[in-house]
C-alpha cells in the first residue's frame, strides 16, 4: 500500500462513523480509559505552548488536551483530510492540517510536546514517522506516546499464543496478533523496540507505563465492545492444542456472557410488570450494575498498582528531546498554517 491508497482508506473510514458513537470510542474516551491518558501527561514535566496531536483523527482528544494544558495552542495533523475537516468544524479556533503521512507540514522544532493516541500501529513506516515527530519537537521538548504493546504477559498477548496463527504478518512485513487485522493494525510493537527507535532520533525515554496486564483487557471487551467484537475474535480460530481449545471456548463464552449480562443495566424497572416479576427485574439489574462497577475497579486497581509491570496490552511512552540536539535538518519552506 502506497501513500496516496493509505490515505484512501482513512478517508472512507472517516466519512462514515469510525470512531464517532460506537461502544468502543465511547470507552476509550470516557471514564477509566481517558484518566489513563490525563495520568500519563501529568508525567510531562513542562506547561506546553504550543503542541500537536500527531494522527488526531476527528479531533476526540483535542478537549482533553486542553483541559490538561489550558496554555497551549493545540494543532492537529491526520492523512486524512475528511478527518482533519471534521477536526476543523469541531474546534475552529484550533488549527488542523491533513497530509501524506511522511512529512507532517510544520518546520522544524516547533513544538514543546506532540502527542500521539494508537496511531503508530497504523502508519505505513515507522522509522519515517518516529523520524518526523522527533523533528517537530524542540530541543528539551516532550513526546507522550500511546500504542498497543506486544510485550509478553499481557492478556492479549496470552490469548494469543492460545491461537495455531495468533502471530500474523501484516501488509508491511510486520508481526500483528490475529485479531488486528480487521482492524488496519500494521504492527504489535515491544516496548523495548519501541524505544529503541526513538532514541535513534535523539529522544530520551523518561517514563514508562503500561495497561492491559489483565483486567484493562476485561474491562475492554467486556464493556468497551459488542458481542460482534467478540464473535469475530473468536470465532473461526484454530486453537493451539486440545487444552487451548478448552481455554478458548471458555474464554468466548464468558466474555460473550459477561458483555450481555451489562445490558442489563438498562432495564426499565419503570414498565408494568407484576410484584414478582419486577422484583426479579430490580435484582438483575442491581446484580449488572454491582458486576459492572466490580470489572471497573478492578482495572482501576491494576492500573493503580500495576502501570509499571511491562507485561501489558497498551504502552504510554514519554520522551524528552536532547537539549543539546540543535537540529541540522533541512527543513523545506512550508509556510505556517493560517
Amino acid at each position: 500500500m502506497d501513500n496516496r491508497s493509505h490515505q484512501d482508506v482513512y478517508d472512507a473510514r472517516y466519512a462514515g462513523d469510525y470512531m464517532e458513537a460506537d461502544a468502543y470510542t465511547t470507552w476509550v474516551h470516557e471514564g477509566l480509559a481517558a484518566q489513563r491518558v490525563r495520568d500519563t501527561l501529568r508525567e510531562v514535566p513542562i506547561s506546553p505552548v504550543r503542541l500537536l496531536d500527531y494522527g488526531c483523527g476527528q479531533g476526540k482528544w483535542v478537549g482533553l488536551l486542553r483541559s490538561q494544558f489550558p496554555a497551549a495552542s493545540v494543532s492537529g495533523v491526520d492523512v486524512s483530510s475528511v478527518a482533519v475537516e471534521k477536526a476543523s468544524q469541531k474546534y475552529p479556533e484550533c488549527k488542523f492540517a491533513d497530509f501524506d503521512g511522511e512529512r507532517a507540514p510544520f518546520e522544524n522544532a516547533t513544538f514543546d510536546m506532540v502527542f500521539s493516541f494508537h496511531v503508530l500501529e497504523h502508519v505505513l513506516d515507522i522509522t519515517a514517522t518516529i523520524y518526523d515527530i522527533s523533528r517537530l519537537i524542540r530541543p528539551g521538548g516532550f513526546a507522550c506516546i500511546i500504542f498497543p504493546c506486544g510485550n509478553r504477559g499481557s492478556f492479549e498477548e496470552r490469548l494469543v499464543r492460545l491461537a495455531k496463527d495468533g502471530r500474523q504478518t501484516s501488509t508491511t512485513g510486520e508481526e500483528i496478533f490475529y485479531f488486528e487485522r480487521g482492524e488496519g493494525h500494521l504492527r504489535r510493537m515491544a516496548s523495548a523496540d519501541a524505544i529503541q527507535l526513538f532514541e535513534a532520533q535523539g529522544m530520551r525515554l523518561r517514563r514508562e507505563f503500561y495497561s492491559g496486564q489483565l483486567f484493562a483487557s476485561l474491562d475492554w471487551l467486556i464493556r468497551g465492545t459488542g458481542p460482534h467484537y467478540i464473535n469475530a475474535m473468536f470465532r473461526g480460530v484454530e486453537p493451539a492444542g486440545l487444552v487451548s481449545r478448552v481455554k478458548l471456548r471458555l474464554l468466548y463464552v464468558s466474555l460473550l456472557r459477561a458483555n450481555r449480562f451489562l445490558r442489563f443495566q438498562n432495564l426499565d424497572l419503570t414498565r408494568l410488570r407484576s410484584p414478582i416479576k419486577k422484583l426479579a427485574a430490580m435484582l438483575v439489574k442491581g446484580a449488572a450494575m454491582r458486576a459492572d462497577a466490580t470489572i471497573l475497579a478492578s482495572a482501576r486497581r491494576e492500573w493503580s498498582q500495576r502501570r509499571a509491570d511491562k507485561g501489558g496490552a497498551v504502552q504510554y511512552l514519554i520522551f524528552q528531546k536532547g537539549e543539546e540536539l540543535r537540529t541540522t535538518f533541512a527543513a523545506p519552506s512550508v509556510a505556517e498554517l493560517e
